[in-house]
């Protein structure tokens, strides 16, 4: 496929400045027309490769920023989360790296799940920290998130 389609992650405090406001449906919106414009250039980028119009293989840009995922996962999103997740907070770091944080009630989890699904948490209960970190990265037309670690409490998964 002859045309490529980036998405960049605005990250760190050097590219973009972090807004301390609350957030809002607004910023999830943001998620969502962005989504959207990816969506709306996947036939584009399919029908492509005839190399004929020069003007469809220009490459794309789609900016996601901490704040617009973060307002989507609070407000859009929320009801997409398993049941037991609450308060999912994403941080991106210039270098890729995003760490992902939510409060687990392990006790409703473990009504959705089976006890070999949650192994050892099986033994555990009530309400715990939940941070996983890994790095993304996008080739064309892909994004890939690759796990690096995951911590339920102070148990690394």
């Amino acid at each position: 496929m002859s045309w490529l389609f980036g998405v960049m992650f605005a990250l760190g405090a050097g590219l973009v400045q972090h807004d301390e406001s609350p957030l809002t449906p607004a910023d999830g919106q943001v998620l969502e027309d962005s989504l959207e414009e990816i969506l709306r250039n996947v036939p584009v980028a399919m029908n492509s490769g005839s190399g004929n119009d020069v003007g469809d293989r220009i490459p794309r840009t789609v900016v996601v920023t901490e704040r617009s995922v973060n307002g989507y996962l609070r407000f859009q999103g929320a009801s997409l989360l398993p049941p037991g997740v609450d308060d999912p907070i994403v941080k991106m770091n210039r270098n890729g790296l995003v760490n992902i944080s939510a409060n687990l009630d392990l006790d409703q989890l473990r009504k959705q799940q089976t006890s070999q699904a949650l192994g050892l948490l099986s033994y555990l209960g009530g309400t715990v920290p939940m941070n996983a970190t890994g790095v993304v990265r996008s080739a064309v037309g892909t994004i890939l998130f690759d796990v690096e670690s995951v911590e339920v409490g102070s148990i690394r998964v």
